[in-house]
Formats: C-alpha cells, structure tokens, sequence
C-alpha cells in the first residue's frame, strides 16, 4: 500500500506491507536546493532502516529533516 501527505511544502509517499515500512519517497517539495539534499537523502532511509520516524535529524538541515519526518508520519497515520 502507497500512502501520500502533502505537508508543509513537501509531498511525501510511504510506501507499507502490513506494519513495515519498506519506502519512503520525497515527490515534490518547495525547499532550498543544496541545503535540504542531505536531508532528502539521509533521512527516507533511516527511516526504512529503523521501521521509525523518530530518527536523528541532519545537522545543518535540521527543518527539512523535520518536515520530512512529520510528513511521513502523517502519510503512516
């Protein structure tokens, strides 16, 4: 099952088998490019890997960590 969220200027899919998480996937966002690349790249997959949207956030792009945290639990809710 593909699960999508649109918050906060970022569009989010989750993508779940059962209670397992197995992708997540920024579509479209609105944030500053270079800054948030870290972000968008680090944080989908810490959060396959640790079945959890309570991961560490990225040091220097801390709002799109967040942002992209809330908005896959969003999708997950």
């Amino acid at each position: 099952m593909v699960k999508t969220t649109n918050l906060d200027n970022l569009e989010v899919e989750v993508e779940v088998s059962g209670d397992e998480v197995l992708n997540v996937e920024i579509v479209e966002h609105n944030e500053s490019d270079g800054i948030s690349d870290e972000a968008f790249n680090q944080i989908p997959e810490r959060i396959v890997e640790e079945q959890s949207t309570e991961v560490d956030s990225v040091s220097g792009a801390t709002d799109s960590s967040v942002g992209i945290k809330e908005a896959a639990q969003d999708a997950l809710d």
